[in-house]
């Protein structure tokens, strides 16, 4: 007999979905955070520097800044696992169905 994968499919949809609660929460902080800092760097800075610290803030926060890259990776990565089950799935019952068509 060949190598043996044995696969849990219930497991990759579980890490799935806790994968999304964490970026969830990571979303939310982010938010927190962002919120925090402009308000501080509104608060202390007037001017010329005021400016640049928001738009550091900014940077740090907006739609191509690493933190949204990494949600991005991760959300997609959530989905390979989902996608990832199903597949799983579906051939663990083709192998049995064919299994008892043997019978």
């Amino acid at each position: 007999m060949g190598n043996v994968i044995r696969v849990d499919h219930s497991e990759f949809k579980k890490t799935a979905q806790e994968m999304r609660d964490l970026i969830q929460e990571y979303d939310t902080t982010m938010k927190q955070v962002y919120e925090e800092l402009h308000s501080i760097g509104l608060i202390s800075f007037a001017g010329k520097d005021g400016k640049y610290y928001a738009n550091s803030v900014d940077s740090f926060t907006g739609a191509d800044s690493a933190c949204e890259q990494m949600k991005k990776f991760l959300k997609s990565f959530a989905d390979f696992l989902e996608n990832a089950a199903e597949e799983y799935k579906d051939a663990q019952g083709d192998v049995v169905n064919k299994a008892n068509g043997i019978k």
